[in-house]
C-alpha cells in the first residue's frame, strides 16, 4: 500500500487502529431484518476482499492501474506488459440474456476473465472492473481504460444491485449518454429475484412428503464425514437434536431439521449467513450411510458457499479418533 500512497488502507479488521473511521457491515438477517454484523478477520486466505479502504485510497490505486503500472513517483510497480497479461482474457464467459428489460443497456457484447479481472464492454468501450464481497460489505471496481476513467463504489450492505446501479449512472454521466434510471432498473431485478426464490421454496414445499421419517435412528447420522477438499464436516447428536459444525469454518454451525425421508434442512446459528441448506444421506444396499450431500435452500444465497460441491462421506470411527 505505502509505495501507492494508500497511508488508509488496512490489511483486515485486526489491523484497523485507534481513530479510523470504520464501517460497519450490515446484512438482512433471514433475507428481512437489516442488522449489523460483526467483521471478519480471515488472515490468510481472504484476497482482496478482506481489506478496509477508502474511496480516496482506492482512486490512488485505479490512478496507477490506469497509468499502466506507474506509481507517483514515476516508478514502475507493473510493467505494461504485465497488465495487458492480466487485462487479456484467459477464461471466456457466456452471456446471458438480461433477467429484466429495463437492463439491457448493461448487456455486454462479450465478457471474460483474465488475471483477477473481470472483462466486458459497457456502451462501446472496454470496461475492467471486479467485484468484492464479504459479510456485511459488498464492493465494485470499474475502469474504462480508454477514457482513463475509473469508479470505485463501496457499501455496507450486501446488495450487489447498489454498486451496480451507482457504478453505471456515473459512467453514463461521464460518456454523455441519454441516461437510464439505474435505481429503478435494479430494483426491478431486485423484485424478480425475490419473486423466483418465493416460487423455488413453494416447489419445494409442495414435492414435500412431510410425514415421511428417517430411515435410520438420529444416532445413526451422527458421525464426522470428509471431503477430499474441504475436510470434515461433524454432526452431533444433542439430545433429541443433530447440530452440524464445518470443522474449518468457525461460523458453519446449526441445528439439523427434518425435511423428508433422509433429507434434512440445517439452520445456521449465525442467522445473517443466509445460507440455510438441504442436507442429504444416501445409503447402501445394506442400509449404511454412504455419503452426504448439502444445496442451498435459496437461490439468493450467495454463490460462494459451494455447498453442492462437497462429496462428504463417513469416516470410520478410528480414522477420525486418530486424525
Amino acid at each position: 500500500f505505502a509505495p501507492v500512497g494508500m497511508r488508509g488502507t488496512r490489511f483486515n479488521a485486526d489491523h484497523l487502529q485507534p481513530g479510523d473511521n470504520a464501517a460497519v457491515g450490515h446484512a438482512k438477517y433471514d433475507f428481512t431484518k437489516l442488522r449489523t454484523v460483526a467483521p471478519l478477520t480471515w488472515s490468510n486466505n481472504s484476497g482482496a476482499g478482506g481489506i478496509y479502504s477508502s474511496a480516496h485510497d482506492m482512486a490512488l490505486w485505479m490512478n496507477v492501474q490506469l497509468a499502466g503500472g506507474i506509481l507517483p513517483d514515476g516508478k514502475p510497480l507493473f510493467s505494461a506488459k504485465r497488465q495487458h497479461e492480466m487485462w487479456s482474457m484467459i477464461t471466456p464467459i457466456p452471456i446471458d440474456e438480461v433477467h429484466v428489460p429495463e437492463l439491457a443497456a448493461a448487456r455486454p457484447n462479450f465478457a471474460g476473465y483474465g488475471e483477477g479481472w473481470s472483462l466486458s464492454d459497457y456502451r462501446g468501450h472496454r470496461m475492467v472492473w471486479h467485484t468484492g464481497g464479504w459479510p456485511g460489505m459488498v464492493s465494485r471496481l470499474t475502469l474504462l481504460p480508454d477514457q482513463k476513467l475509473g469508479v470505485v463504489v463501496l457499501t455496507n450492505q450486501e446488495v450487489g444491485a447498489a454498486f451496480n446501479a451507482v457504478t453505471f449512472q456515473v459512467l453514463d454521466a461521464f460518456l454523455q449518454v441519454p441516461p437510464t434510471d439505474w435505481t429503478a432498473a435494479y430494483a426491478k431485478l431486485v423484485e424478480k429475484a425475490d419473486s423466483d426464490a418465493g416460487v423455488s421454496w413453494k416447489k419445494h414445499q409442495d414435492a414435500r412428503a412431510a410425514h415421511s421419517t428417517p430411515s435410520l435412528p438420529l444416532r445413526s447420522y451422527a458421525t464426522t464425514y470428509r471431503d477430499p477438499w474441504y475436510g470434515d464436516v461433524v454432526i452431533r447428536q444433542d439430545g433429541k437434536r443433530l447440530r452440524l459444525q464445518f470443522a474449518k469454518t468457525a461460523q458453519l454451525v446449526g441445528t439439523l431439521e427434518h425435511w423428508q425421508h433422509d433429507s434434512f434442512i440445517v439452520r445456521w446459528d449465525d442467522r445473517s449467513l443466509n445460507a440455510d441448506a438441504f442436507v442429504n444421506f444416501s445409503l447402501t444396499p445394506d442400509g449404511a450411510l454412504r455419503e452426504m450431500r448439502m444445496e442451498p435452500i435459496s437461490p439468493l444465497t450467495d454463490f460462494s458457499f459451494d455447498f453442492q460441491d462437497l462429496v462428504l462421506t463417513p469416516v470410520p470411527t478410528e480414522t477420525a479418533a486418530g486424525k
